[in-house]
């Protein structure tokens, strides 16, 4: 009878170290998935900087073409 506890109480010590090893690489696992979420939240806000720049740029070079267009009708 001791063998069967002794064999019950080694598997069991088996599936306990089998599950933290499981717990340990879906923890690693989860850590990567969140370092590539960090990632792409900064390129998107980068985009997000940049598209800010470059409506800027077109709309100051709009005003630009407005305020001349004006100046050459008063001309006129």
């Amino acid at each position: 009878m001791a063998d069967v506890e002794n064999h019950t109480i080694r598997l069991l010590q088996e599936l306990r170290e089998g599950q933290a090893r499981l717990e340990a690489k879906m923890n690693d696992g989860f850590e990567h998935l969140s370092d590539e979420i960090e990632e792409v939240r900064k390129v998107m806000a980068g985009e997000t900087v940049l598209g800010r720049m470059a409506a800027k740029s077109v709309d100051d070079r709009l005003t630009d073409l407005e305020r001349r267009v004006t100046a050459i009708e008063s001309g006129s």
